[in-house]
């Protein structure tokens, strides 16, 4: 015969918030990253989201978006 142990509700709930609590923290993750990728797009310029930081490849380094200085000209 197998046993089955119901869990309380109050493990329950706090479970079940920190499961909703990381699938958000996924989701907004996951925005900042399509944001910073949508950013830099047209530039040519390669990008993603890491640590907090959106990066763009500017010749062989990666630097935050910050730093980066595009300079156009026009004929």
């Amino acid at each position: 015969m197998i046993r089955v142990r119901v869990q309380s509700p109050a493990i329950l709930a706090v479970t079940a918030v920190a499961i909703a609590g990381a699938v958000g923290a996924a989701i907004w993750l996951a925005g900042l990253h399509y944001e910073c990728v949508a950013r830099w797009k047209e530039s040519g310029l390669k990008s993603y989201y890491r640590d907090g930081t959106c990066l763009v490849q500017a010749g062989s380094r990666w630097v935050p978006e910050q730093r980066v200085k595009i300079h156009v000209t026009t004929p």
